[in-house]
């Protein structure tokens, strides 16, 4: 009967000692996801006070096309790693080096393919499109795409913290420290030279990162191809589609209005602005679905839909909670908010209060976004979300084409309601039970 006690004990402890770093794992994750969006306002509202309007359109276009073009470039790996690293690391590592060899190999290519794509596009919308602007765009392609490569081989292996911290916090404040130093020295930087700044702020933290990734590489077995037959099958296709679909809801609206001259220098940072603002209430439910994204095939390969259904419901609830109280202030102190970044962008304040329905119908969706590419339903998602983009984009170009801001971020809320209930249902079909 003691035996028992004591075991039923034990496994009490180790159930609670779980829990308990799990949830502390998630809100450390969250703070600093909180921090980097502080951070990214601070950037925003430095670069827009000590360069011109068209130098700050062309810092905000640099920054666009680099985290679009650098996203979709890996072709959906740093999804694959992010997805089977942790299955690789709780089966002992012996496909560590396979997998990462295949899906840095093929990260490569990609990498070099956008470099190129983000450089043309550049070509067309920079306001001052010369060469030298232009290859650091090609630079920044290549170190975002890395930089979404190393977040998922770290997290992949277990250390959210760093990862995070590296993916979000350190080129951040590399680059805000630059900005300070520009601001007090009184200077007025063009877009090239915030470019340069940028390139620097992600190349340091990615070659400290790569240290320890190299670490961890000799550490690990030598490992067999045949090894990764016995993980779920690649699905680059679908999470390169995925992955476009992500970037292009926060990025495309900037893209497409930067290339159509209906839209002026100041309208475009304006929109950037708040869009910039927008992301602190993104973050939220961001950083909590992600911090939970390896624990989503594990529970499904256990056969335990409940355990992400709790995942779920804690983002909804909770969360939801958190960007609705937000988006109120946000809504009363508009003006002040637009303010700070340039007196002139307060004309544009009501773009606050309606791009704030985006995040708060994502976080009120929970995993919606997660479960089922999670889950095996990657390539029916990616259609679903294919479909909606791809209308969503036809639209806007529409309405940036009559330089209509105000009706960009009304179709942007309508697209996120659309988008969190094809993730719920989805969902629903894969688990059979509602995540909400």
């Amino acid at each position: 009967m003691g035996t028992a006690k004591h075991s039923s004990f034990a496994e009490w402890k180790l159930l609670v000692t779980y829990v308990s770093r799990e949830r502390i794992e998630q809100s450390s994750a969250l703070f600093l996801r909180i921090c980097s969006a502080g951070l990214g306002y601070i950037i925003i509202a430095l670069a827009a006070r000590i360069t011109t309007a068209q130098g700050f359109s062309d810092f905000v276009l640099l920054m666009s096309s680099a985290a679009l073009f650098g996203g979709v470039a890996t072709i959906g790996q740093e999804s694959i790693l992010l997805r089977d690293l942790p299955l690789v690391v709780a089966r002992g590592n012996h496909g560590f080096r396979p997998l990462l060899k295949r899906c840095l190999i093929i990260a490569g290519a990609g990498l070099l393919f956008f470099a190129a794509v983000g450089m043309l596009y550049g070509y067309h919308s920079l306001r001052s499109s010369d060469f030298e602007i232009l290859g650091v765009l090609g630079g920044l392609v290549v170190m975002s795409g890395l930089n979404e490569l190393n977040f998922a081989i770290q997290r992949g292996c277990g250390h959210t913290l760093p990862a995070v911290f590296v993916k979000e916090i350190a080129w951040k404040l590399i680059l805000a420290a630059g900005l300070v130093i520009i601001a007090f020295g009184n200077a007025h930087p063009n877009a090239t030279l915030l470019g340069w700044l940028l390139l620097v702020a992600y190349l340091v933290p990615i070659t400290v990162s790569a240290v320890f990734v190299a670490r961890a590489w000799y550490r690990t077995p030598q490992g067999d191809a045949a090894a990764l037959s016995e993980y779920p099958k690649p699905s680059g296709v679908a999470f390169f589609a995925l992955n476009f679909i992500s970037q292009a809801g926060t990025q495309i609206d900037i893209l497409v209005l930067g290339i159509m001259s209906s839209v002026s220098s100041m309208e475009l940072g304006a929109y950037y602005a708040a869009q910039r603002t927008i992301q602190i209430l993104y973050l939220l439910p961001y950083g909590a679905a992600i911090t939970s994204a390896p624990l989503i095939p594990l529970a499904y390969s256990e056969h335990n839909p409940r355990e992400i259904v709790r995942l779920s419901r804690q983002i909804s609830r909770g969360v939801g909670s958190i960007v609705l109280f937000l988006s109120v202030v946000m809504l009363i102190f508009r003006t002040e908010i637009m303010s700070i970044f340039r007196p002139e962008f307060a004309n544009y304040a009501i773009l606050l209060p309606v791009l704030a329905l985006g995040p708060l119908v994502s976080a009120i969706g929970g995993l919606h976004s997660l479960v089922a590419p999670m889950c095996g339903m990657e390539r029916e998602y990616s259609r679903a979300r294919i479909c909606i983009i791809a209308a969503g984009t036809a639209a806007k170009i529409v309405l940036a084409s009559q330089g209509l801001l105000l009706g960009i971020a009304l179709f942007n809320a309508f697209e996120a309601i659309v988008t969190a209930a094809v993730g719920v249902l989805m969902a629903r079909r894969r688990l059979g039970v509602w995540i909400v």
